[in-house]
């Protein structure tokens, strides 16, 4: 058996609120996946939350 690094993009956008960097890490982390790189940013016009999350997993092939 081997193992490597499975990587995934998230991308999300909703109407921007406190606490939604710390949920989508926290959702993150208790499945055990590891945060490669993430960007995030409030549009104070539109009122919207835009985040792109690159994240890995260990998986056994």
């Amino acid at each position: 058996m081997s193992s490597h690094q499975a990587s995934y993009v998230l991308q999300i956008s909703c109407p921007g609120s406190t606490g939604l960097v710390a949920a989508i890490s926290q959702f993150l982390a208790q499945r055990d996946l590891f945060i490669v790189e993430m960007k995030q940013f409030d549009d104070k016009d539109s009122g919207q939350f835009f985040c792109r999350c690159e994240f890995s997993a260990e998986s056994t092939v």
